[in-house]
């Protein structure tokens, strides 16, 4: 019973969590970090500001749990798509493509997470800064994998993986879900031309 009573507690704590960062994440999106203040986000809520408090220390924890969020999202997508049995090509291929859908399905958090992390401070930027090189890593090994085997051409595996992952990146600054392609049609078009611009030889 007190394991039962202690699972419920984690779990409410866990949703009340998850509904600040969701109403801090609208706010940062429609008012800017620096726009946004935790009054802000306490009447959102309609919680007091010691409520917020009780769960992080400050809005730049807010801000730094956001970015954990979409770090730990897109390395799981790497992860996941390196590990399937494919070539190097067609794994980088699943990659780019399911990123796309992630910053087309997650426009508002990939939206904060390109324009605030000038405002992270100075500790939480250098624990985002050493996942994105965990990132960076497996995914200049994935590009040189592909290098290796004759599927790429001979490019420096580090300027690739920064190059293919800043053009889908920028995808949430114009998509639109009325627009004239479907989320299926720019991710595979995204996927495509990531290949192409690596020299990508069937």
């Amino acid at each position: 019973m007190a394991e039962q009573k202690r699972s419920i507690n984690d779990d409410v704590r866990a949703f009340k969590r998850d509904a600040i960062l969701d109403a801090a994440l609208e706010l940062f999106y429609e008012r800017s970090y620096t726009g946004t203040t935790m009054d802000a986000v306490a009447e959102r809520l309609s919680v007091t500001k010691p409520f917020l408090y009780g769960y992080f220390r400050s809005k730049s924890d807010i801000l730094a749990a956001i970015y954990e969020i979409v770090m730990n999202r897109i390395i799981v997508l790497l992860e996941d798509a390196g590990a399937a049995a494919m070539q190097p090509s067609s794994r980088l291929g699943r990659f780019l493509y399911d990123f796309a859908v992630e910053n087309m399905e997650n426009q508002m958090i990939a939206a904060v997470f390109i324009q605030e992390e000038k405002n992270l401070n100075e500790e939480n930027a250098a624990s985002i800064r050493r996942r994105q090189g965990e990132f960076d890593r497996k995914l200049a090994a994935l590009i040189a994998e592909g290098i290796a085997c004759g599927e790429f051409d001979e490019v420096d595996p580090q300027i690739a993986a920064m190059g293919v992952i800043g053009m889908v990146r920028w995808i949430q600054r114009w998509y639109r879900d009325d627009g004239r392609l479907t989320v299926d049609q720019i991710a595979r078009i995204f996927s495509d031309m990531g290949l192409k611009s690596l020299g990508f030889r069937p």
